[in-house]
């Protein structure tokens, strides 16, 4: 008896458990069509598309930049060609939000609308669509906030320079029209900061085809242009725009010949190297005495040989550290090496001349290993 009452109560208990198992496998489907069902639950394409229309549209200009931020945020790539369009908006503010919403849509298409933005009346968006172009390859664009992102940038380029070594990878091929836009963009007279800000990105993308007009930039009485351009050169490393570099050697203006002593060594201009050892022996500035031993000691010329031995005893570090890597770049010069440049090399001779020149057992031991 026990056992025909346990039998039917198992076989219910299954069979209500089978059937609670169907129902949810039945709603979960009825979700999941509902969720993809455009009519119960509104895709985003259909909130892009009613931002895409206030951007075309609406008489507020507030709105329409409203709408552009938004479309950025979204990265949708259909809204590409509105936003293209929203370039040629009367409002300043709209064209700039339209920027920015481009520069984070990572799509070739968006290349020719940010090339055509090179060519704003309004400055700063000049130089926010020179900014997108190079963060195309970078990956690193303009965000929200661009005016503060600007002004703060623009306030440190008046107040110090301090050049950097971003560039992109070797491998990275970078589309012709856009070195072409940014080498436009580098000569147009109507504004010093795009042009500055042009500079830095042929610098950054290594554009080859830019050298002569980077090398007329470096002359440019506009001293953190010039500045710019002699870093980007120094990037570049094309070793034939050095010997039309060591003019700058001589000018009035300390920051310009110290970056000057620099980039003319990465660049392994010889010729400049009696220059440079002058200025290293008899310029009153400490820091040009500095840069032009730095020079030097990328030139690694054997000439130079005695200098960076003597150098090497000196009080300041940084005069000892550029000695030290001039001995070491003199030692480690062979054909093997020709190709590895100023960005594969810069590491090795920091590191060597870090290595001797903190303590005078170091610096003996480097001019044993001199001698041999």
């Amino acid at each position: 008896m026990r056992r025909s009452l346990t039998f039917p109560s198992a076989f219910t208990l299954s069979l209500v458990f089978f059937n609670a198992a169907l129902l949810y496998a039945q709603t979960a489907t009825n979700t999941s069509a509902q969720s993809s069902n455009p009519q119960t639950n509104p895709p985003a394409a259909l909130e892009a598309n009613v931002l895409v229309e206030e951007l075309k549209k609406s008489s507020d200009a507030g709105k329409r930049a409203r709408a552009a931020h938004e479309l950025g945020k979204a990265q949708d790539a259909a809204a590409i060609p509105a936003l293209a369009e929203a370039l040629s908006d009367p409002s300043e503010k709209v064209r700039r939000e339209a920027l920015l919403a481009l520069s984070q849509i990572h799509r070739p298409e968006v290349l020719d609308a940010l090339i055509k933005a090179t060519q704003d009346i309004d400055e700063e968006s000049r130089v926010l669509a020179v900014q997108s172009l190079v963060g195309y390859y970078t990956g690193t664009v303009p965000t929200p906030g661009f005016t503060g992102f600007v002004k703060k940038n623009w306030q440190r380029a008046k107040t110090h320079f301090n050049p950097d070594t971003t560039r992109i990878d070797p491998g990275l091929s970078v589309e012709p029209k856009v070195i072409t836009a940014l080498d436009a963009t580098l000569n147009d007279t109507r504004s010093n900061r795009a042009s500055r800000q042009a500079a830095i990105g042929l610098g950054i993308l290594v554009a080859r085809a830019a050298v002569p007009d980077l090398i007329k930039a470096a002359h440019s009485s506009y001293e953190p242009l010039s500045l710019e351009a002699l870093n980007a050169l120094s990037k570049i490393e094309d070793r034939s725009a050095g010997g039309e570099l060591v003019d700058l050697l001589d000018s009035p203006d300390k920051d310009i010949k110290q970056q000057a002593c620099v980039t003319i060594g990465i660049l392994r201009t010889g010729q400049a190297a009696p220059k440079l050892q002058s200025i290293f022996e008899n310029d009153t500035d400490q820091k040009s005495k500095e840069k032009a031993l730095e020079g030097l000691a990328y030139l690694g010329a054997p000439a130079s040989s005695a200098l960076f031995t003597k150098a090497l005893w000196s009080g300041d570090k940084v005069i000892r550290t550029s000695a030290a890597e001039g001995l070491a770049d003199h030692r480690s010069q062979d054909p093997s090496r020709t190709g590895e440049g100023h960005h594969g090399g810069k590491r090795r001779r920091r590191e060597a001349g870090h290595r001797v020149c903190d303590d005078g057992s170091r610096q003996t031991r480097l001019l044993e290993r001199h001698r041999e």
